[in-house]
């Protein structure tokens, strides 16, 4: 995907989801877009369609010793929303230009 210099000088301000270890992060990127789309998880498309829902709870879940992971994040668009997640436990959701 590639991410447009303009769309990252956007005016509008993203909403701000903090994602916890009880649900998977992927079911939470889902809720978080809904929330912002003010609509029902059932009522927009797949994740998958986006992101491969698997390896997105993949790269943030405990690592192999079973520490947290402090670094990184993954940006991409669903349903018509800029997302970042960040393994800090963020989730942001803006609109798409």
């Amino acid at each position: 995907m590639t991410v447009d210099q303009a769309d990252l000088n956007s005016e509008s301000e993203p909403s701000h989801f903090t994602w916890s270890a009880d649900r998977t992060v992927s079911e939470q990127v889902v809720q978080a877009v809904a929330d912002v789309a003010d609509t029902s998880v059932t009522e927009i498309e797949p994740l998958n369609d986006a992101v491969d829902a698997d390896a997105l709870n993949n790269l943030f879940s405990a690592k192999f010793d079973g520490s947290v992971r402090r670094g990184g994040y993954l940006a991409f668009e669903y349903a018509n929303h800029f997302v970042t997640v960040f393994a800090s436990g963020r989730i942001e959701v803006d609109e798409s230009v």
